[in-house]
């Protein structure tokens, strides 16, 4: 799988500093290869134009968030809509839709607002939201679409807290 916007091919991510500890993987840095990590939008949806484009387009950086995260408006088809839940001690309570987009025809998975049963299999919806890598528990865990791949750190930067912020590309498959 690969990600692209129309100008480039790198997008940046935001990897929480618990993600490379729980996966085992080591400390991201520039020319590192990230071997089968995930990638999600999280955001909000609006409905796409029939007519436009699918894409992912960088928009600017996201307010309330650290400098130099950047937002993105993904355009595509959904592939698939479940909803999940959040368990905070009070019982299972609706967190959201999960979304799998076909983009330029590869998978994208998206989390927002909403209940599947508002969100037409393959009708069109525009998001807008940052990146972030998926939790390496989370694909058993939740049974998430397989949307994993190799991606090439290009820029890399950390917060104060200890996130990343990640200037990804897809990495060269290997033959």
């Amino acid at each position: 799988m690969s990600v692209a916007h129309r100008s480039d091919e790198s997008i940046w991510v935001r990897m929480m500093h618990w993600v490379p500890v729980e996966a085992e993987w080591p400390e991201p840095v520039q020319g590192a290869v990230l071997p089968n990590i995930g990638i999600r939008l999280l955001g909000s949806v609006a409905c796409a134009d029939p007519s436009e484009e699918d894409g992912i387009d960088p928009r600017e950086e996201s307010p309330g968030t650290p400098r130099g995260t950047v937002e993105y408006v993904v355009t595509g088809s959904v592939a698939r809509a479940r909803d999940f839940e959040v368990d905070t001690g009070a019982g299972g309570q609706s967190a959201g839709v999960e979304l799998v987009l076909t983009v330029n025809g590869r998978l994208i998975q998206a989390q927002v607002d909403g209940r599947a049963r508002d969100v037409e299999p393959g009708s069109r919806l525009r998001l807008r939201g940052e990146f972030l890598v998926i939790g390496d528990y989370e694909w058993e865990a939740f049974d998430l679409v397989d949307t994993r791949a190799s991606w090439s750190v290009e820029e890399m930067r950390q917060f104060s807290t200890g996130d990343y912020l990640l200037r990804l590309v897809p990495a060269p498959q290997s033959v």
